[in-house]
């Protein structure tokens, strides 16, 4: 697929999925990054850290009311 999604001239971060250990992070490039390269374990991956996500929301509703 041509990379012509990418604007010319921004600045982008690169992340391997599965090095991101931050929980903010990772919800964000979830929802709203460009997969690059696929593997056939990324389904389940996703779904792995899905469940920590929302595990997480209660306290990261109390971490962002403080």
């Amino acid at each position: 697929m041509p990379m012509s999604f990418l604007p010319i001239g921004k600045e982008i971060d690169l992340v391997v999925l599965n090095t991101a250990r931050n929980l903010y992070l990772l919800e964000s490039i979830l929802e709203k990054g460009i997969l690059l390269k696929d593997h056939e374990m990324r389904p389940e991956y996703e779904v792995y850290k899905q469940h920590d996500i929302i595990d997480f929301k209660v306290f990261r509703n109390i971490i962002d009311a403080v």
